[in-house]
């Protein structure tokens, strides 16, 4: 560029500064562009398929729930699991901070059947905590194991 195109009193800088400002539209478009394209070869899709890919889908099951997790697990690993964080038991070797201590109570399995599937009525203990087969297995192991004299 020479001083005619650039105007009286004018630097190559302030030059270079005016076609920024004109051209800054254009030129933050095509930052986005190419970061979007970087993203998408990071990711490992090709940067030419915008739009034209079907959205991915989440697989059939990723993930187990907890209780697909839980199911058929030693009745102590499942105690201490979905109850040791609350409660404490020493034959589970679980020591819980909120709920009662199971130490030393003489429960029935019934009673503790009944606290796992409806939750206590403060709502403090939830409702459904194990269910089915896994409800009945910790219910009696928490009666046996609670016993005086048991842990």
């Amino acid at each position: 560029m020479d001083a005619q195109r650039r105007g009286p009193g004018r630097s190559r800088f302030a030059a270079v500064g005016t076609t920024l400002r004109r051209h800054a539209f254009g030129i933050v478009a095509l930052g986005v562009v190419a970061g979007g394209a970087a993203v998408r070869a990071y990711r490992g899709l090709d940067p030419r398929s915008v739009g034209t890919e079907p959205v991915p889908t989440a697989p059939e099951r990723p993930f187990q729930s907890e209780r697909e997790l839980l199911a058929g697990r030693p009745v102590r690993e499942l105690f201490g699991h979905a109850c040791g964080s609350c409660h404490t038991l020493s034959a589970a070797r679980v020591k819980g901070v909120a709920g009662p201590d199971l130490d030393g109570r003489r429960l029935r399995s019934d009673y503790v059947e009944r606290m796992i599937l409806n939750g206590s009525v403060s709502g403090a203990m939830p409702a459904r905590m194990l269910e089915g087969e896994d409800a009945r297995r910790v219910a009696r192991y928490v009666a046996r194991a609670s016993r005086p004299g048991a842990g």
